[in-house]
């Protein structure tokens, strides 16, 4: 009798676990049309469809709290000096066959931006030659990955 409670004890609290357990992160391909609003290289936009302020990158960064801010005027003004931290709303990654000005990441493929610092959580994929809104971290990204 006693061994049944402990069982029943044990299987409602698998069962409340299970419950509360956090649903599975959305991982998301970005491969809408890109729009070189950047002049090329892998690229953060404040705005939604590669507009407003930007911030290009040259390599994968641990964590946007270290300052990283969206330092060029785009479009607009929009996010001009806002930090890159859980405010970038789409990307682009300019692709060309021959060498371009300010293209510095050559030999990348493609870039990751993710919920978490140091690479973890849901993200977003961003291949070579594309670019759109973000999906997984859309005003929501803390770390980039170039590989």
């Amino acid at each position: 009798m006693k061994l049944r409670r402990v069982l029943t004890s044990v299987v409602t609290a698998a069962a409340l676990i299970g419950i509360a357990a956090p649903a599975a992160s959305a991982d998301t391909i970005i491969n809408a049309t890109n729009y070189d609003h950047c002049g090329g290289g892998f690229c953060l936009f404040y705005n939604s469809n590669q507009q407003g302020a930007f911030r290009q990158f040259t390599g994968s960064v641990s964590s946007f709290a270290n300052g990283s801010t969206f330092n060029v005027v785009g479009t607009t003004s929009a996010g001009y000096g806002q930090g890159v931290w859980n405010n970038a709303a789409s990307a682009s990654w300019w692709n060309t066959s021959s060498p371009c000005n300010n293209c510095t990441t050559i030999g990348y493929t493609h870039a990751r931006v993710y919920y978490n610092s140091n690479y973890m959580g849901a993200w977003d994929q961003i291949d070579k030659g594309y670019g759109g809104n973000l999906q997984s971290t859309y005003n929501d990204n803390a770390s980039l990955r170039l590989y």
